[in-house]
């Protein structure tokens, strides 16, 4: 973020890359964990605070803060099954590949807001799909400039039953302020409001939600019945179950927890009405960046992760990327956590980013397993460990490991894995 006069320029990570916008101040921005290091308030800033309350809480401003969304359990997730240790990465091939790795009806309609780049529907609004069937009648949202292509794309889908296109020059850039409103216009109809729980998702619904002054119940990773969902917190060490009968909702769904949808289906098309233009001043497009020749984390077949154990970025261009590459540059993600600093301002994330990094097929390199590290892995079909501590934490979430130094254990793997 760099502030200069009255305007902000400010990068922030989107599925794919990075985008870069200029905004007019004053505006409110919200900064990612890894931007600088944090600031500890001191006692005598605590006391000071205390004898200078802020006046103007909610109710004088006129913001409710009734409350609108009942949680009835908690819960820890399911537990993933102790694996086993390994001698060899010879053994661990074999393992491998005598292992495949795949991967009540409610009749209200649900309206799922597609996310595309203007060519094919983004694959994280097909797991949105299946989600949204679960409620009720899908009818599948597709705004943009020339769309057509994509509505094809989008009435193939199983369980689509309509497709909805509105079309105009103003929503070509997706800049959530424009498909806000179009979304409120076709509100009446449906119950449900939804999408992916991605870096769309997360920038478009809440404004939906607050212009229909409805709850947003987000992250779903279970649906149970028309008012009660299930979400994880603590970065999915436990999870919740909520419950809300509000008339109107406006939900996301984590792509991982969900199928994708087939290609298969025959949806009718139908044109909306475009909503006019909003041009919102603090904002203008300064450039967008899809530097990455990766699919996003939400998407990636296999997920390579390397930690601070590789020690320098050297090391982790050495070992972790030929290792990435064994499976093909179109389905594989190469993350770093664990402290490693190696490209972390674009990929290690916080807990909740981490939460995404699923993959059905999973490596973790020098990675010790904490809280952080492991809650991405609860949801892979295959994860694999290799650390020197072989009473690491990882190996308890790893259904194969091999104890041994990664410097020499990775190059092997790496060319038995392209034999």
């Amino acid at each position: 973020m760099l502030i200069e006069g009255n305007e902000a320029l400010v990068t922030r990570e989107i599925d794919g890359g990075s985008e870069t916008i200029a905004l007019k101040l004053p505006a409110v921005i919200s900064a990612d964990l890894r931007l600088n290091e944090p600031r500890y308030v001191k006692l005598p800033q605590i006391m000071q605070a205390k004898k200078n309350r802020w006046k103007n809480h909610a109710g004088k401003m006129g913001v409710s803060t009734a409350l609108r969304l009942q949680a009835v359990r908690y819960a820890e997730p399911k537990a993933r099954q102790v694996g086993e240790k390994v001698g060899s990465v010879a053994e661990l091939v074999e393992k491998l590949k005598s292992r495949q790795s795949g991967l009540r009806r409610i009749k209200m309609n649900v309206l799922v807001i597609a996310e595309h780049d203007g060519q094919t529907l983004n694959p994280a609004t097909l797991h949105a799909v299946t989600a949204a069937a679960k409620l009720g009648e899908v009818h599948l949202l597709v705004a943009g400039s020339g769309v057509e292509n994509i509505a094809v794309q989008a009435a193939r889908l199983d369980g689509v039953n309509k497709v909805l296109t509105a079309d105009a020059p103003h929503y070509a850039d997706g800049l959530a302020e424009e498909p806000a409103p179009l979304a409120v216009s076709l509100a009446a109809g449906y119950r449900y409001l939804t999408a992916a729980a991605d870096a769309f998702g997360k920038n478009l619904m809440p404004r939906i939600a607050a212009l229909l002054d409805c709850p947003q119940v987000s992250d779903l990773v279970e649906i149970v019945d028309a008012d009660t969902f299930v979400r994880p917190i603590y970065a999915g060490n436990a999870l919740v179950t909520l419950k809300c009968t509000e008339a109107k909702l406006v939900l996301t769904f984590r792509a991982t927890a969900f199928e994708a949808a087939g290609s298969g289906g025959n949806a009718q098309i139908a044109a909306v009405p475009a909503t006019p233009a909003q041009k919102p001043e603090p904002f203008y497009w300064h450039a967008n960046c899809r530097s990455w020749n990766a699919p996003s984390l939400t998407q990636a077949k296999v997920v390579v992760s390397g930690g601070k154990g590789l020690g320098s970025k050297e090391n982790f261009d050495a070992l972790i990327l030929p290792l990435a590459d064994t499976f093909g540059r179109g389905r594989r993600r190469i993350t770093c956590g664990g402290g490693c600093r190696i490209r972390a301002q674009r990929l290690s994330g916080g807990a909740d980013r981490q939460s995404r990094r699923a993959g059905a097929f999973h490596i973790a390199v020098g990675i010790s397993g904490a809280i952080q590290h492991v809650a991405g892995m609860q949801d892979s079909k295959i994860v694999v460990a290799v650390n020197k501590d072989p009473e690491a934490a990882i190996f308890n979430v790893a259904d194969y490991g091999i104890v041994g130094d990664l410097f020499e254990i990775v190059p092997e793997l790496t060319a038995a894995l392209k034999a």
